[in-house]
């Protein structure tokens, strides 16, 4: 029962991806029985696994650069308005100006590429979609390893406290079936059972 409780443990540590160094919160001993309880609720299991886990944040990071991407294909899609201006001073032509200044808009839109630059802007919000969808999924799936390895370890420290409370008379039988081999009323057996 005791390798039941570590290794549950363990599994925690390695679920909520504890830094190195870091171990789960002190165990409290609330039984009297020398059966350690864990501190940390369920939910807060949950919310450190999805706060810690390196492809989570992995996640949220590519998913962000989708969003830009997204940005990116739909500003593509816009047209682009330019100043522009000059100023020239000439000095020894008579028949012109000396000051020359010009000042202008250009407007330029790339809208006649066959729909490359939209089929550009539904492929980015595509992949945007699946990077929230495979988002979606991961944060389910690191929930459910929580909860899995987090009952698991609830089992082992019940079975732990049963096995602490059958020690008691698990040594009274074996004294007892010690002291009847001992008076020969009883076989070997009956002892090694008792062990």
């Amino acid at each position: 029962a005791r390798n039941d409780v570590a290794l549950a443990e363990s599994g925690l540590e390695i679920l909520l991806a504890l830094r190195e160094g870091r171990r789960l919160p002190p165990l409290d001993d609330q039984t009297g029985l020398a059966v350690p309880t864990w501190k940390l609720r369920l939910a807060e299991s949950e919310a450190l696994a999805l706060r810690n886990r390196t492809e989570r944040t992995e996640l949220v990071h590519r998913r962000e650069v989708a969003r830009r991407a997204t940005r990116l294909a739909w500003g593509a899609l816009l047209p682009t308005v330019s100043a522009v201006g000059t100023y020239q001073h000439q000095k020894g032509i008579g028949f012109q100006d000396e000051d020359h200044v010009f000042a202008g808009l250009v407007l330029s839109w790339n809208a006649w590429e066959w729909g490359a630059g939209w089929h550009k802007f539904e492929a980015a919000q595509i992949a945007e979609r699946r990077l929230g969808d495979y988002d979606a999924k991961l944060v389910d799936g690191i929930r459910f390893e929580v909860r899995r390895t987090f009952f698991a370890f609830r089992t082992a420290e019940a079975s732990l406290a049963v096995a602490a409370r059958a020690l008691p008379l698990a040594e009274e039988q074996l004294r007892l079936a010690q002291k009847r081999f001992d008076a020969n009323a009883t076989s070997s057996t009956e002892v090694l059972d008792a062990q």
